[in-house]
């Protein structure tokens, strides 16, 4: 399987768009669904407010590995094993309820 590089061009002295923006605009590049679109912007909104509204820019594989192990992610693991309709954690080895 090949990888889809977008490539993005901005007109000379605009700003370039935001982080959400951009993502919007590479999922839609690669046709995925409104809903992975939806899911998707979710979580990195999810990731972003749980270090305190710092860019994705500024932080590595340290930062991935708390939100992972987080509150965010245990929570949804939680709530998942009761069956309820909840929003998946984007790891884990399970099937949708």
């Amino acid at each position: 399987m090949t990888a889809l590089v977008v490539r993005e061009t901005f007109p000379a002295g605009a700003p370039a768009p935001k982080l959400l923006d951009r993502v919007r605009t590479a999922v839609r590049a690669r046709h995925y669904s409104r809903r992975t679109e939806e899911a998707y912007i979710a979580w990195i909104r999810r990731y972003i407010l749980f270090h305190g509204k710092r860019h994705p820019v500024e932080m590595g594989a340290p930062e991935v590995t708390r939100f992972l192990s987080g509150e965010p992610c245990q929570t949804r693991r939680l709530v998942r094993r009761s069956g309820n309709g909840v929003p998946r954690c984007p790891v884990g080895n399970w099937r949708r309820p």
